[in-house]
């Protein structure tokens, strides 16, 4: 009886969407706040998707003090300008996105799972500034970020050393 009643109020909240979006109501501006509902949709939408996407695969990158320092390296190339370094601050540009970039040394990722981490970096997020990297880098070095993004809490001394020592992605002013 539950999950019927959760169905009717989801199906009524879906076509109040479909109103307003076809009649325009919501404002589209990257300067407005997205309302309650238009973020708990997107959000709900966005982890459910991913989740069943990511299902099944499986980091084949030993991990390794080396594998997790490329994956800094990778994380710092192709990442942190706009994710940030461990100061947490993205370049310039990426300052202006909307939907921002998570901060990743101020909101970690480490209770996502691996896959998910993965299958994020292969495929990217629509709609956000999020690009795919599928297509301009290797499995393997995506599995190496994703593995340093996992454990970038409690990472080894020497790696957790040279994450501290990248410059910061935000250019002094």
């Amino acid at each position: 009886m539950l999950n019927f009643v959760k169905g009717i109020l989801s199906t009524l909240a879906a076509l109040l969407a479909l109103i307003a979006v076809s009649l325009g109501i919501a404002s589209v501006g990257a300067d407005v706040k997205p309302s309650r509902i238009e973020h708990w949709i997107a959000t709900a939408e966005l982890n459910t998707a991913v989740a069943r996407h990511a299902k099944g695969l499986q980091n084949p990158v030993p991990l390794t003090d080396e594998n997790l320092l490329v994956g800094v390296r990778l994380y710092h190339q192709h990442c942190a300008s706009c994710h940030g370094t461990s100061d947490g601050q993205p370049a310039g540009f990426a300052q202006g996105f909307y939907i921002k970039a998570p901060q990743f040394a101020i909101n970690g990722v480490e209770n996502d799972p691996e896959n998910v981490l993965f299958w994020e970096a292969a495929h990217g997020i629509r709609f956000t500034p999020m690009p795919a990297f599928k297509n301009t880098m290797p499995d393997e070095d995506l599995w190496k970020i994703s593995m340093f993004l996992k454990r970038m809490d409690k990472l080894p001394s020497a790696v957790d050393a040279a994450w501290e020592k990248l410059p910061s992605a935000s250019p002094a002013i």
